[in-house]
């Protein structure tokens, strides 16, 4: 894939927000929340791209899964893409207003699903409002469709490939956390860390 093919400038977004084949998504978490600090979809509420919906993370992940947003099932994975008004000949654009792990996540799901016009908007949010760009508030939604699966099963890898990969070094496994996040002193041996932010 080339950088055009993952990344959108903000200059290109601003140009196709009237373009009624394009879907763009807010796609924040908030990891560790504060107390008094807005869940993610509050902080969508208050200030986001216009016309940008609030991508649930949730919906695309096994609920009460062991391992934090495992994703659904094949059925239900289109199911749940398609209920929020993406299909196949949309483009979308994911962003966050915070750490970009959560833009790539999005991205990286809607890729495994089959979704060939996914793309990340370049420095998210912030990106956007530096370069003057317009916000508002409030709730918006995409009117569901079909979305039909044409899974990419390469871009899982299992345990035992992982523990294969440890020794082997023409394979880099890395993770993508923030430096001093709680996970730091139980990463995959041999492994890599690349900030999350």
């Amino acid at each position: 894939m080339k950088r055009n093919d993952i990344i959108i400038e903000v200059d290109e977004l601003k140009g196709k927000l009237n373009d009624p084949n394009i879907r763009i998504f807010d796609a924040q978490i908030n990891f560790f929340p504060k107390e008094g600090e807005p869940t993610a979809h509050e902080a969508y509420q208050n200030k986001h791209i216009p016309g940008a919906v609030f991508l649930n993370h949730d919906r695309v992940s096994v609920k009460d899964a062991k391992y934090m947003f495992t994703v659904l099932p094949e059925a239900e994975l289109a199911k749940a893409i398609g209920d929020m008004g993406i299909s196949n000949d949309n483009e979308v654009i994911v962003y966050s207003s915070g750490m970009l792990a959560t833009a790539t996540r999005a991205f990286w799901a809607l890729r495994y699903a089959g979704h060939n016009n996914v793309r990340i908007l370049n420095g998210g949010l912030t990106a956007w409002e530096a370069a003057n760009g317009d916000v508002e508030s409030g709730d918006n939604t995409y009117e569901p469709t079909t979305f039909t699966l044409q899974l990419r099963q390469d871009m899982f890898v299992g345990l035992d490939d992982v523990q294969m990969a440890q020794d082997d070094e023409t394979v880099n496994t890395s993770y993508a956390l923030p430096l001093g996040a709680m996970y730091d002193d139980k990463m995959i041996p041999n492994s890599v860390c690349i900030p999350a932010t």
